[in-house]
């Protein structure tokens, strides 16, 4: 394998990584994040498969990555796989609770806390307060919650 590809790789990563980082990171900025460093994954895939390398930062050494390119296609489906792994999925939807509260309805709850009683009322008594509607349109998420 290409050591300017792996150079691009852990950039990559790289970037993933410091993109994690920071004050008021929400788990709704990392799945955002993380979901589009798959996504890339899949592009870098696809576009590997058909012999483009240009989305590689070290193109001058594309005819290097190229003669590895079965080698770099397998290291990227893998790479794609180990996240998968790592991380759970867990869609945007999953977390619309927390983007906005507010826009869940009562009926919904049932399904969204896994029939916990206890969390669901208090849920409902969350999003029926005036006050917590109020401070939702002030403050930011990480502030609000």
């Amino acid at each position: 394998m290409s050591f300017f590809y792996l150079v691009d790789i852990f950039g990559g990563l790289n970037e993933l990584n410091l993109a994690l980082q920071g004050y008021d990171k929400t788990i709704i900025n990392f799945i955002d994040v993380l979901s589009a460093f798959q996504a890339k994954l899949q592009l870098w895939e696809r576009k590997m498969t058909k012999g483009k390398t240009g989305m590689f930062p070290a193109r001058t050494c594309g005819s290097m990555i190229m003669s590895n390119r079965r080698l770099s296609i397998n290291n990227l489906q893998s790479l794609r796989s180990d996240f998968a792994g790592y991380f759970p999925n867990i869609t945007r939807d999953d977390l619309a609770f927390v983007r906005n509260p507010n826009l869940i309805a009562d009926a919904d709850l049932a399904s969204m806390f896994n029939g916990d009683d206890n969390t669901q009322e208090e849920f409902i008594a969350l999003t029926n307060d005036s006050t917590t509607k109020d401070v939702f349109k002030e403050k930011n998420l990480s502030t609000y919650w």
